[in-house]
């Protein structure tokens, strides 16, 4: 399969909260794309899913399925309907509203999250299986003020929130719900002689989730700049989203580590809470 994608297929990942929402030349390729496998219809039914599509936007191939010998099958059916044609190069500019880059001057840290120990009712479902072991990802966005701070040896308020509320979840499963300021019950980190330390307790306003987790590891500067951003958190998690379904059964261990990226293409990647901009970077 991914031999196949690779050197057949041109990859590309979207949000499609962005483009279905973006007034622009990439917005409106996307739409025309996802509309001819289904009616566009935001807030009704969601454009999620797999499009294999020529350069024009012809629809080859549409559908919703995570199911590998299925996907294989389309791609191959994609590909012996493709035939090559002219194609006109987009408007690069971007819906101001929908573009998001890092704020000048901040750092962009890997977020990985993952379950560590859980009791798992029994399934045979093999579209359930590989999510018990799956690895979420996300970015953290440190501010350049924020930065400052720690520098100077203090962990800021601003950025211990927007870890708790927006970092603190699980999303090994799909898109998870955010912790609302209210269902911050308890945060306090600490920094002393480049070492962090800990604790955060969350609860939904329903009580259905909560999480109670320790923090800890390093921050360190060299030449003056944020050269580790090394946390881990591990804690008892419990409960599930709208998105999150086939929680375990009962409370569970999450594990969540953050390291500076390394750059590349999928640094580039908002942090998934970004789409709510001045929320995440004033939580």
């Amino acid at each position: 399969m991914i031999e196949l994608l690779r050197d057949k297929f041109i990859a590309v990942a979207v949000d499609c909260w962005y483009l279905d929402r973006a007034k622009d030349a990439a917005g409106e390729f996307y739409k025309k794309v996802v509309s001819q496998r289904q009616p566009f219809e935001p807030g009704v039914r969601s454009t999620q899913g797999f499009y294999a599509f020529a350069p024009d936007g012809s629809l080859l191939r549409g559908w919703n399925n995570r199911n590998v010998p299925r996907m294989r099958e389309y791609l191959e059916r994609a590909l012996r309907d493709f035939k090559p044609g002219a194609s006109d190069a987009l408007d690069a500019a971007r819906d101001p509203r929908f573009q998001r880059v890092p704020p000048e001057g901040a750092v962009v840290v890997d977020v990985y999250s993952r379950i560590l120990e859980a009791d798992w009712p029994p399934t045979e479902d093999e579209m359930i299986k590989p999510l018990r072991v799956s690895t979420g990802r996300d970015h953290l966005w440190i501010l350049k003020d924020e930065i400052e701070s720690l520098a100077a040896g203090r962990f800021p308020d601003r950025l211990a929130k927007r870890i708790a509320r927006f970092h603190l979840i699980d999303n090994t499963r799909g898109e998870p719900p955010m912790w609302a300021p209210a269902e911050v019950k308890e945060l306090a980190l600490e920094m002393k002689d480049g070492r962090v330390t800990g604790r955060a307790k969350l609860e939904s306003g329903d009580g259905d989730r909560t999480f109670a987790t320790g923090v800890a590891r390093v921050v360190e500067f060299r030449d003056g700049k944020l050269a580790k951003f090394d946390l881990v958190t591990s804690g008892r998690f419990a409960g599930e989203g709208q998105f999150t379904k086939n929680a375990p059964t009962g409370p569970f261990t999450l594990g969540v580590a953050f390291t500076i990226s390394k750059g590349g293409e999928a640094s580039k990647v908002a942090p998934q809470a970004a789409r709510d901009l001045r929320n995440y970077l004033s939580p």
